[in-house]
């Protein structure tokens, strides 16, 4: 049910301001919070300096939090400490009045990206940003940019020093060059030493939905993999064979402008390890994709062999725990191995010959998708590498280009 106008606006801070800014200070877990100090000085600043009202959003155990936050300020009639007060409706409403929102990783953002309200996102111990960004154009990211961020799930840290490196001048910054030019600046205090990844979040030339850094770092392995999963599974999907030479270049002349590319030498030489991971799970897919078959040839006779039959079930049980291991020691590969054991889950019914079948077919899409991905990695490492002079990539005489 719609809330009145009137009531709404009762629930806001004092009717002076040019710019009324959301803050979501609370989150599920603790440590993927930014400090209520960093968000009172952030409060401060935007009153002082922008003219803002502030208020606070949340649920009912997160006012304790909020009101934290207000008790660090110095513009307290400026801000309003909502956490608990309103419903999903009220809330929806509310978000939509924002002009921005400062966010923790929370269900608040994704409901303030749906009703159109720019975010200025934070992520701190295991959130990922390429998880759980908001997935619309136009919003902003901040994420320590520390070897161990993001931390692995289930990891309990006990010195959460990414938080420390976001500060509240980074955020005034973004917010106050944005209030005067509708575009996201990288601030001046911020440059490749500074430990802090900054992302704009958009959609690319295929509309697939990308960050783009704003800090221009060196391209690693994970970027590089992270892109080429991008094409994969849209191929894979799509149900194209391959991915074409206009998806290759398009992804390729994106990383060449957002990153610094001239290390590809060395990706290209870590890719190679890689290659002979992808080699070995398709070995074991291959081998299961065989073990099917003789099932399927066994049940389908008139005198099935029930022990022979068990036996190449224990064997195909054995591999795929084989291939659970591979992907679990190689987590670049892992999503490949995870496709593999979701479409297995899906496998049903109690006739051996037809779940044979289906379960090769499980093996095959594997076998092919990894065969995808080791040629769309080698003609990016191709193509990449075309823009360093004097370089020849490793897999360049052999390489098979997509759509050539």
């Amino acid at each position: 049910r719609q809330q009145n106008q009137s009531t709404l606006d009762s629930l806001l801070p004092g009717k002076t301001g040019d710019v009324l800014i959301g803050f979501q200070a609370g989150s599920s877990l603790e440590g993927r919070r930014w400090s209520a100090q960093s968000f009172a000085n952030l409060a401060d600043m935007l009153i002082e300096k922008s003219n803002a009202r502030i208020v606070i959003f949340g649920v009912a155990s997160e006012s304790k939090v909020a009101e934290e936050v207000i008790s660090l300020t110095k513009n307290i009639d400026q801000i309003s400490n909502l956490a608990g007060k309103t419903n999903l409706s009220e809330l929806a409403q509310l978000l939509e009045k924002c002009d921005y929102l400062v966010t923790n990783d929370t269900g608040t953002m994704h409901l303030a990206a749906a009703m159109g309200t720019k975010i200025v996102r934070l992520f701190f111990a295991h959130a990922h940003p390429y998880e759980t960004a908001p997935f619309s154009p136009g919003h902003l990211i901040f994420q320590a940019g520390i070897s161990c961020a993001p931390c692995s799930y289930g990891v309990h840290c006990n010195n959460i020093v990414c938080v420390d490196k976001v500060r509240p001048q980074h955020l005034f910054s973004v917010i106050e060059n944005h209030i005067k030019t509708q575009s996201w600046v990288l601030p001046e205090m911020i440059d490749q030493d500074s430990e802090v990844n900054v992302f704009e979040t958009g959609f690319d030339f295929d509309m697939n939905f990308r960050l783009r850094p704003l800090v221009r770092y060196e391209l690693a392995m994970n970027d590089l993999l992270r892109s080429a999963y991008t094409l994969l599974w849209r191929s894979v999907f799509t149900e194209k064979k391959d991915a074409d030479r206009y998806m290759i270049n398009g992804l390729c002349d994106n990383l060449s402008q957002e990153y610094d590319c001239s290390e590809i030498e060395t990706i290209d030489e870590q890719l190679e390890k890689k290659y002979l991971i992808l080699e070995d799970i398709s070995k074991r897919a291959h081998a299961g994709q065989k073990l099917c078959g003789k099932i399927i040839n066994g049940s389908s006779g008139r005198k099935g062999n029930s022990h022979k039959m068990g036996q190449f079930g224990e064997a195909i049980t054995a591999l795929d725990m084989e291939l659970e291991v591979l992907g679990l020691s190689n987590p670049e590969i892992k999503p490949l191995v995870d496709m593999f054991s979701k479409r297995k889950e899906n496998v049903g019914g109690d006739n051996i010959c037809l779940l044979a079948i289906e379960t090769r077919k499980c093996y095959l899409a594997l076998i092919n998708e990894c065969e995808m991905f080791r040629k769309i990695l080698k003609s990016c490492v191709e193509q990449l590498s075309d823009l360093q002079p004097g370089y020849i990539s490793h897999s360049s005489i052999n390489v098979v280009v997509p759509g050539r």
